[in-house]
């Protein structure tokens, strides 16, 4: 009961006089709108700074490719490849290394 009663004393208490009267109440509430949704003019402006950005990426990108199209380009180099007495050298090595392992593989199994 006692809630009941309290919210009809408050539905019926008259609601204050805001300072300064209704019309400056109403002012302050649309100054703080204004201020968080301010009006669609600077919008405009927001979408037009949009192009500066877009244009310095666009130029930086244009420079990046001419700086890479006119570098010169490194001429290739191969090393020579190995004389014929040269290879037979590698191979006579790999023949004795390959033989010398196999030798050495079977001394261990014979173990």
């Amino acid at each position: 009961m006692k809630d009941e009663d309290l919210q009809k004393t408050l539905k019926e208490a008259p609601i204050p006089e805001p300072i300064g009267g209704q019309d400056a109440a109403r002012e302050r509430v649309m100054g703080r709108v204004r201020h968080q949704f301010p009006p669609d003019e600077p919008l405009k402006a927001h979408r037009r700074s949009l192009w500066r950005p877009l244009g310095a990426t666009a130029l930086a990108g244009v420079i990046a490719l001419v700086v890479f199209l006119v570098w010169p380009e490194q001429s290739a180099e191969a090393d020579p490849l190995p004389s014929e007495a040269q290879m037979q050298q590698f191979y006579d090595r790999h023949e004795t290394n390959h033989t010398e392992h196999l030798q050495e593989v079977q001394g261990v199994k014979s173990r």
